[in-house]
């Protein structure tokens, strides 16, 4: 066997252990074809696109980790689907918000809804000093007599006393940027109102869309910050991944709202409205409400959930916990970490090497628990959106089954009102968002309207006021510094000391006047003699006496002299 020709005297298995094996190679010639040159792996595959082909269907392995690059997204792509979802999310609020504007609610559906309704229109005049001549010019209506003003005063109404006689879209949009005490009850009156209603639905969508626009505009403002022209290590391109699937979820969930809006609730077919009477049709009724009442109450639990999750909570994730790790990460640990590697710092400087090393490792451990923070966040918050678009189909299906059956069962109360021109709708969309920070749950009390009107008779005024029942004092309380319970003016009360010298006799003395009134007549009416023991003899007489006067006879008394006559 010659050594020479070892690769020829191996065995089959084993031919071309030394020439790589390579397809390239001729064994007849001993020369790798289309090289001029002898180089043993000349166009053979990249072990990298050999790892891409060959293995990407098996698990991960050290061939994945060695040779396979990171998944990412382009940063220049993540910015624009995050902005377009942004974008997108606010054009389908404008629909929502052009077919809601052409619903106008009769205040006086409710008692509770009319009294929030006044109330929120005194608060939305004084704190942003409406007049009434402001409406009037809102107003493009003519009128003979104009409505706002007084001829009997000659001066225009308060524009307190003239509010408006029906409920617009834009004083709701009002009440929900106020977040005043005031317009937390208007909403929840109003929203109970509507809750019946074929178009409550609408509302309740675009609520769902401000809430979910509140978080994209906390991932645009991470992309803006943190992130410059392109990634700067790992960790970024792994936050940019959940971005990324973020933005496709929300653009699905704006989608499905835009066409809830197109599409037709669940029906009931008209074969089956004709063939129902009038009785089963009002039983059904009062069944579907019962199941409409409950399914309210779910959709107002979980927008309630994905409020917190989308405005509170999501505030404080984005701003308190990712971004602060993002940013540290970058500007400390990333600079650091650098340094550990490239440079003789872990030889010249083993103490402060040993505490980068704890230092990164717990700011690398902390960015991957947020990591797995965001990643559960947005599975949670997908489940309950998919469980509030669940129920809002449900919700469109029973209102809609109510409002067939109204035909032969009992008819809906009609919450809508026709409205020709709109002045207080334009005030309400012009006003400020003044009180979010001064009645918040807190009532200025120098604030209070009508403070002229007696609302709590249990009070006394400061001037004037009207005292009905006994007043008590207890442990020698005092009015204006005299105690009442032991009142007599003699200095030891509190009070001034009465002097015989203060009080004129003389003056008292001419003034008071006795007056006799003498009696038309006198007559014995009866009288009875009698003589009791001892000899003594004693009369009983009844006397009559006219006085002639219009008072009370019983209330003058006379002194009657008895004379014996011989």
């Amino acid at each position: 066997m010659s050594i020479n020709n070892i690769d020829k005297n191996m065995p089959g298995t084993y031919k071309g252990i030394f020439t790589g094996g390579s397809k390239y190679f001729n064994e007849k010639t001993g020369m790798y074809e289309e090289s001029s040159s002898d180089g043993s792996f000349y166009g053979e595959p990249k072990l990298s696109e050999l790892v891409e082909k060959k293995y990407s269907s098996i698990l991960p392995n050290a061939y994945d980790l060695a040779y396979k690059e990171e998944y990412y997204i382009p940063l220049k792509t993540l910015k624009n689907d995050i902005n377009s979802v942004h974008e997108t999310v606010g054009q389908v609020i404008n629909k929502i918000d052009l077919l809601l504007n052409n619903i106008n609610v009769n205040y006086l559906a409710s008692y509770s809804l009319e009294e929030a309704h006044k109330a929120l229109w005194r608060e939305v005049v004084k704190h942003n000093n409406i007049t009434t001549e402001e409406i009037e010019k809102y107003d493009d209506r003519i009128y003979v007599d104009n409505p706002y003003f007084n001829k009997e005063t000659n001066k225009y109404y308060n524009p307190e006393e003239i509010y408006p006689e029906h409920i617009s879209f834009e004083q709701y949009l009002y009440a929900r940027r106020s977040e005043s005490t005031v317009a937390k009850r208007f909403i929840r009156e109003y929203e109970k109102v509507c809750s019946h209603s074929v178009f409550s639905y609408l509302t309740e969508l675009r609520n769902f869309l401000e809430y979910m626009s509140n978080e994209s505009y906390n991932i645009k403002n991470i992309l803006t910050t943190i992130f410059r022209g392109d990634y700067e290590d790992d960790s970024q391109k792994q936050i940019g991944v959940q971005f990324d699937a973020w933005s496709k979820v929300a653009m699905h969930y704006t989608q499905r709202v835009e066409q809830s809006i197109k599409s037709r609730p669940i029906e009931i077919s008209s074969s089956e409205l004709d063939k129902i009477s009038e009785k089963q049709a009002v039983e059904f009724q009062a069944f579907f409400s019962i199941r409409l009442d409950a399914i309210n109450e779910e959709v107002i639990n979980v927008l309630d959930n994905l409020k917190n999750d989308f405005l509170e909570n999501s505030n404080i994730f984005y701003e308190r916990y990712l971004y602060q790790s993002l940013k540290f990460k970058r500007e400390i640990v990333s600079s650091m970490e650098l340094d550990f590697y490239t440079t003789s710092m872990s030889r010249d400087l083993p103490i402060l090497a040993g505490e980068l090393a704890i230092a990164t490792n717990v700011m690398n451990a902390n960015f991957g628990m947020i990591l797995t923070d965001l990643i559960q966040r947005n599975t949670l918050i997908n489940k309950k959106a998919d469980n509030f678009f669940y129920l809002i189909n449900e919700k469109r299906k029973y209102s809609n089954y109510i409002f067939q059956l109204s035909y032969k069962g009992t008819p809906k109360k009609q919450i809508v009102t026709t409205v020709t021109s709109d002045p207080y709708s334009k005030v309400f969309k012009n006003s400020e968002n003044k009180l979010k920070y001064e009645s918040d749950l807190i009532s200025n009390h120098g604030s209070l309207n009508n403070l002229l009107e007696d609302h709590h008779p249990q009070y006394l005024l400061k001037d004037g006021g009207i005292i009905t029942g006994d007043i008590f004092t207890e442990n020698g309380a005092r009015i204006d510094g005299v105690e009442i319970g032991s009142h007599a003016h003699t200095g030891s009360d509190g009070s001034e000391r009465i002097k015989s010298t203060d009080i004129d006799y003389s003056s008292v003395r001419a003034e008071s006047t006795v007056t006799i009134v003498k009696p038309y007549s006198v007559a014995v009416e009866s009288f009875i003699s009698d003589i009791i023991d001892g000899g003594v003899p004693v009369v009983d007489v009844i006397l009559s006496i006219e006085t002639g006067l219009s008072s009370n006879p019983d209330n003058i008394e006379y002194e009657i002299s008895i004379a014996e006559v011989d």
